[in-house]
């Protein structure tokens, strides 16, 4: 390939700006940036962390590669809720990458702390491939914009999210890297398509919420590849055969070829010769269904949260710049009502400046030192504008939009503000010379980027996503140690049936059996597509295995055998709960109160009427709920003292209940003797 200016830029170390601190001070620099993720491995370590509800599910197909259940998809994505057909999100690479730790740490110490190695070895990846990417592209003057970029998101993220498998949070840092590889790509730095096609194929196949981000970056590069081959045409006088025959010599072009060859090997291979219509073309001939989409307004409204009104991206405004919402029910249908958000008149100038800021940078920044930073800000300005426009047609499913779909605006936002003051910084450089920065200001990026770092490193979960479900674990410790010794001889089936939405045990359990050898299959269709085909209930099966949460598990009276029946509080507070709620059950049940039930929900007053009639599992449930203070506190009933005690420690109760799993197995002969 010819030199381009980036080449050029490399070879010129006489800019101390562009050199920067000593090598072993960068060197530090980046430890301290990828410290945060390297902590919070080892928390994961020391503490037997291990994930739990979709985190679980997608553990276990990292755990399936190269076995007889190698998944050649990704997960099954509820934009299949939207599109009214089920779909995976494309391919496995993220699996394959874990892969190798589960391996290794996960068949010696279990699929816990290989997850919590493997999400932590791709995310620190990804942050030293940010910085050398930026480092070879600008040097100095780009890599310490980068620290600051990768240290405000992992400070923004959380301890808990760094080591989180789930696609919205797992691929934050990923992203980051792809918007730092196409700023070089677009300063010139044609090389490093091959490494561009690679991250995009892990990112889109992983999770299809980047697929409009990730379409714009790449007509991005796409321009500035044949931008360059426009000037070689013209610089060798070839027209538009020899400007193709020029592209085809470029070894970038084999090489990326290659690349895209591996990375969609598996997807295409489901395609052509797995069971039924495959994925791919399910993808491609349901692209864009969905009646109901975000809307523009909506869209700008979104964006100005995270990217231009505070608390935005930050810590503080990571769980709430963008709530989770439900659809509402109208006369006209459902319709999403998007409340706590900026208004739309605030939120439309706040966008409006940041797009003129972008393109006054892109515009002013001319001169080749000043490349990078302005291929910074026309990759920030697409970013701004493809959110936007992507959020304004994107399909809602039936419930509604979740904050997870929007996580990847986070990390753009963090991308456009550290280009906005690179860029500025360039401007002032430029205009008025070196002298009008003070020494220390080159330092200030690194500075901030060690106050973020350090800040990171406690410890700190987002109620989002799986990680708002790490309370579970207490519970399903307990449970792991009661599967440890089940051997039902065969296959079972995993009969989800009763299972609630979004509950955090089931997928946690099956990651345990597959870790104690134990085969599940499944007859959803969901759950099939989850788990794969090889699942498929087939009626070899041995037994069925059933799981109940609350007040169902603790008034199970069914025939199968218990393998474990837990909850999440020790056992003093555990025997404490269950004594109350025993006496609030024998005077609701005695049929001697009078209670009011004026007003109250129609299910709720036959829930209250059958317990005063006897019936004692309509009492319980009543009680285990944490219903009574309903009455209490309204005063609907004259309370006796075991009411009374029910209502003042309901906390109690609901601890003990929320928290109770029991695992059962059909026929109860299958169970440990």
């Amino acid at each position: 390939m010819t030199e381009t200016p980036s080449d050029h830029e490399r070879s010129d170390d006489s800019d101390p700006e562009r050199v920067g601190p000593s090598p072993r001070v960068r060197w530090a620099l980046r430890a301290v940036v990828v410290l945060p993720i390297v902590v919070a491995v080892a928390r994961a370590l020391a503490t037997g962390w291990f994930p739990v509800g979709d985190n679980a599910l997608l553990a276990v197909r990292a755990y399936d590669v190269g076995t007889s259940h190698h998944p050649l998809l990704g997960s099954w994505t509820s934009a299949s809720l939207a599109l009214g057909v089920d779909v995976n999100n494309p391919g496995p690479l993220y699996p394959d990458l874990v892969a190798p730790f589960m391996w290794t740490v996960g068949r010696l110490v279990g699929i816990g702390p290989a997850t919590a190695i493997g999400v932590g070895v791709v995310n620190v990846a990804a942050v030293l491939s940010t910085l050398a990417v930026a480092v070879r592209v600008g040097g100095w003057r780009a890599e310490r914009w980068m620290l600051l970029v990768v240290a405000a998101l992992t400070w923004a993220m959380g301890s808990e999210l760094l080591i989180d498998i789930w696609q919205p949070h797992a691929l934050l840092l990923p992203f980051v890297s792809l918007l730092m590889l196409t700023t070089a790509i677009v300063a010139g730095d044609l090389r490093l398509i091959p490494w561009w096609l690679g991250l995009v194929s892990l990112i889109v196949q992983t999770h299809l919420a980047f697929v409009y981000v990730v379409t714009v970056l790449g007509l991005l590069v796409a321009g500035s590849l044949f931008a360059h081959l426009f000037r070689v045409a013209q610089r060798d006088g070839v027209g538009p055969i020899g400007m193709l025959r020029v592209l085809l010599r470029r070894r970038i072009v084999l090489v990326g070829a290659a690349v895209l060859a591996v990375a969609w090997a598996q997807p295409v291979i489901e395609q052509i010769a797995g069971a039924g219509e495959g994925n791919l073309r399910r993808l491609a001939t349901n692209a864009g269904g969905g009646d109901l989409t975000v809307g523009g307004a909506s869209a700008v409204k979104i964006v100005a949260a995270v990217l231009a009104i505070p608390p935005g991206w930050t810590r503080w405004g990571f769980e709430d710049a963008v709530p989770s919402t439900a659809l509402t029910q109208t006369p006209e249908g459902a319709r999403l009502v998007l409340l706590g958000l900026p208004g739309g008149a605030v939120s439309a100038l706040a966008v409006l400046v940041v797009v003129a800021v972008l393109g006054a940078l892109a515009w002013s920044l001319r001169s080749p030192g000043q490349r990078p930073a302005r291929a910074a800000s026309l990759v920030s300005l697409a970013g701004v504008v493809v959110a936007v426009g992507g959020l304004t047609i994107q399909t809602v499913s039936v419930t509604g939009l979740g904050n997870h779909q929007v996580r990847w605006i986070f990390a753009l936002a963090v991308f456009v503000h550290a280009s906005i003051a690179w860029g500025a910084v360039e401007l002032v450089r430029a205009r008025l010379g070196d002298s009008a920065l003070p020494t220390w200001a080159g330092s200030v990026p690194a500075v901030a980027s060690v106050v973020l770092a350090v800040a990171a490193v406690p410890f700190h979960a987002h109620e989002l996503g799986p990680t708002a479900d790490r309370g579970s674990a207490d519970t399903l410790d307990r449970v792991f140690d009661d599967l440890t010794g089940f051997d039902p001889g065969g296959p079972v089936i995993y009969d989800t049936s009763n299972i609630r939405v979004f509950e955090p045990y089931s997928w946690a359990v099956v990651m345990r059996l597959r870790e104690v050898g134990v085969e599940t299959r499944f007859a959803g269709e969901i759950d099939v597509r989850q788990y794969g085909e090889g699942r498929r209930v087939d009626g070899t099966e041995v037994g069925r295995v059933r799981q109940f949460e609350r007040s169902d598990a603790l008034l199970y009276e069914g025939d199968g055998c218990t393998l474990s029946f837990r909850s999440g509080v020790d056992d003093a507070d555990r025997r404490h709960a269950d004594e109350l709620i025993e006496r609030a059950v024998d005077d609701l049940a005695a049929g001697t109160l009078a209670i009011d039930t004026t007003g109250l929900p129609e299910e709720l007053i036959r829930l209250i009427d059958s317990s005063l009639d006897g019936n004692r599992d309509a009492a319980y449930r009543f009680v285990a709920q944490g219903l009574v203070p309903v009455l209490v506190d309204e005063g609907r009933v004259d309370p006796p003292a075991s009411l009374a005690a029910a209502a003042a420690e309901n906390g109690a109760i609901i601890a003990r209940v929320n928290s109770t799993l029991r695992v059962v197995v059909e026929p109860a002969t299958l169970c440990p003797t």
